[in-house]
């Protein structure tokens, strides 16, 4: 929720406790949330961030500016997830085919997952990739999705991207709906600081703000989310009616 409009939901919402029948200035929170997601939400959006962001790391100046010949690699089984899908999306869109998907990620082309899809319409070189890895072809290297629950590894390519490229130019992307808390000691924080210290990491659920931490199995944290989905439901109905019946005696 790092980038999400915080700031203009609340306005939103206490604009519509204190005047529920303002349909115009709820509108215009509307539209300007509907400018700020084109304007700074979306997988193109994204994908510069992510770029700007790893060229300031290695030295390269500017935020959300990349150079056209740049090249980058991303190392998948596959195996997709929100955060994959929608950096691919983005890199994709931004970088054309200086962006390579290897494995070529299906799902991205065929709309079969998370509403993402992109024309199948350019050539991408996916030939001789432990080549180019070993000669330094790729300015940067993606590795993903990992964590606890993704159950993937990329031993092959993994210790031959190690042997060349430099800490700052390997890419991890998290995935999993788990939060990662870094605030307190538990697996899953040991889990995201071995691959810290071998790449720069991107974590979708990143927590230090709580203690809370989920270390059982997968199954037994859905089930948990479901019960207490369904228990704020309840809260959030209980709520309405007590307002309702508070309207009709007044």
């Amino acid at each position: 929720m790092q980038t999400f409009p915080k700031s203009i939901v609340k306005k939103a919402i206490e604009s519509l406790k204190t005047n529920p029948t303002d349909v115009n200035t709820f509108k215009k929170y509307i539209e300007e949330l509907n400018t700020y997601t084109i304007n700074n939400l979306t997988s193109e959006k994204a994908a510069e961030n992510f770029i700007g962001l790893i060229n300031r790391l290695n030295g390269l100046n500017g935020l959300n500016k990349y150079n056209n010949t740049q090249k980058i690699l991303m190392i998948t089984k596959n195996s997709m997830n929100y955060s994959m899908m929608t950096l691919a999306y983005g890199l994709r869109t931004t970088m054309g085919s200086n962006f390579v998907d290897f494995p070529k990620i299906d799902s991205l082309y065929n709309k079969c997952q998370f509403n993402l899809h992109i024309e199948d319409n350019i050539a991408i070189d996916r030939d001789n990739i432990e080549y180019k890895i070993k000669n330094k072809y790729y300015d940067y290297i993606i590795f993903g999705p990992v964590g606890p629950d993704e159950e993937v590894t990329f031993d092959k390519f993994e210790s031959i991207v190690h042997t060349v490229y430099k800490k700052t130019e390997i890419i991890y992307i998290f995935g999993g709906d788990r939060p990662f808390n870094i605030s307190i000691k538990n697996i899953f924080n040991d889990y995201l600081q071995r691959y810290v210290n071998k790449g720069v990491c991107f974590v979708r659920e990143l927590d230090d703000n709580t203690h809370y931490y989920h270390e059982t199995t997968w199954d037994n944290y859905v089930t948990e989310c479901v019960e207490k989905c369904n228990n704020n439901i309840k809260i959030a109905y209980s709520i309405i009616a007590a307002e309702s019946t508070e309207n009709r005696l007044t």
